[in-house]
């Protein structure tokens, strides 16, 4: 999924979920930003910040074999 693209969705911590979704590469260390989809403004509960989504990702350490390959 991280070379060709893909959609998730992750649960909120008010249970709310939020789609995320990468049409390209995807390396270690990337991170998308869902704009409002952040914790609330102190001083305005209307207002909410940034999420940050931050990838770990591993890539396989060997070749893969021609099975792999084709499946």
């Amino acid at each position: 999924d991280a070379l060709t693209g893909f959609t998730l969705e992750l649960v909120h911590l008010d249970g709310h979920k939020v789609t995320v979704s990468r049409d390209k590469v995807t390396w270690a260390g990337a991170r998308v930003r869902k704009k409002g989809e952040g914790m609330p403004n102190f001083e305005n509960n209307n207002l909410h910040g940034n999420l940050y989504v931050t990838f770990d990702i591993e890539f396989p350490k060997k070749d893969f074999s021609d099975d792999e390959k084709e499946g």
